[in-house]
């Protein structure tokens, strides 16, 4: 993971825990154990070039992640690889 994601991932954690409370995460955090945590969850996962996919963490493969029930593209689904992933993005509690 690279300096500037690592700054991305903490600061989208940071905010999160500002507006939401704090974000469960483990002492040595990498993308696939936050987006393992979240399975079954709707996250945001932020990708180069200011591009964003929101949906269904649903499974894992070799290095991606598959996100079903994309939003705006509800009967999609995509293969996203994790090494890609600049910040996830999840909604922490409700109103």
């Amino acid at each position: 993971m690279s300096v500037v994601t690592s700054r991305r991932l903490l600061a989208a954690a940071a905010l999160g825990a500002m507006l939401w409370g704090p974000l469960a995460m483990a002492d040595d955090p990498n993308m696939r154990d936050a987006l393992s945590s979240n399975k079954g969850k709707r996250v945001t996962v932020m990708l180069g070039a200011g591009q964003e996919l929101t949906g269904t963490v649903s499974d894992f493969g070799s290095g991606t992640v598959k996100l079903t029930e994309l939003s705006g593209k509800e009967y999609y689904d995509a293969i996203v690889r994790i090494d890609r992933i600049e910040a996830l993005v999840v909604r922490a509690r409700s109103n």
